[in-house]
């Protein structure tokens, strides 16, 4: 998670930025780019994804499971002689 901090420094940046942008005059023949530099990032680059660090952490308890119960039949088993 990004610093919550830089959050909002962004926020007012971006407000900031959008005052300046109304007090503009666009010409007639404005381009998308021009509204492109004064929007926020997207909410994914401020707020990343956990979902493939806890994928990795699921797999890697089932795998851990895996193993304790191969061990474990594996020495039942031996006792069982």
């Amino acid at each position: 998670m990004k610093d919550p901090k830089k959050v909002s420094e962004l926020i007012e940046l971006h407000l900031e930025l959008r005052g300046k942008s109304q007090a503009i005059q666009l010409p007639d023949d404005h381009t998308s780019s021009l509204f492109d530099e004064n929007t926020l990032p997207p909410r994914r680059e401020i707020f990343p994804s956990k979902k493939p660090k806890l994928t990795r952490i699921f797999y890697n308890t089932l795998f851990v499971l895996f193993l304790m119960l191969v061990i474990g039949l594996t020495i039942w088993g031996a006792k069982m002689k």
